[in-house]
């Protein structure tokens, strides 16, 4: 199965990478270098390109102080529903 894991450089990336190794899985690890989530249509390219079986949404934001008085993070994961959702 491939599986594509976004936020792999944050801790639950991390932790993914540490388990799927394990597996027989072809895994793509992508940071936000590689997968910016917050630009949909590269996203979307991307993802088309890829063709994964699954996709792991591990992109977090940690800055939670901020977190609770912005509301354009929750925007970015609407972005990823968005850019997943044609391919299905």
């Amino acid at each position: 199965m491939k599986i594509l894991v976004l936020g792999s450089k944050g801790q639950l990336g991390r932790c993914l990478r540490d388990q799927l190794c394990r597996t027989k899985n072809k895994v793509v690890y992508a940071s936000r270098n590689e997968i910016d989530i917050g630009d949909l249509l590269n996203t979307q390219k991307i993802i088309r390109e890829l063709k994964p079986e699954v996709i792991v949404n591990a992109a977090a934001y940690t800055a939670v102080d901020i977190a609770e008085v912005e509301l354009w993070w929750f925007v970015v994961f609407s972005l990823v529903e968005k850019a997943v959702q044609p391919l299905l």
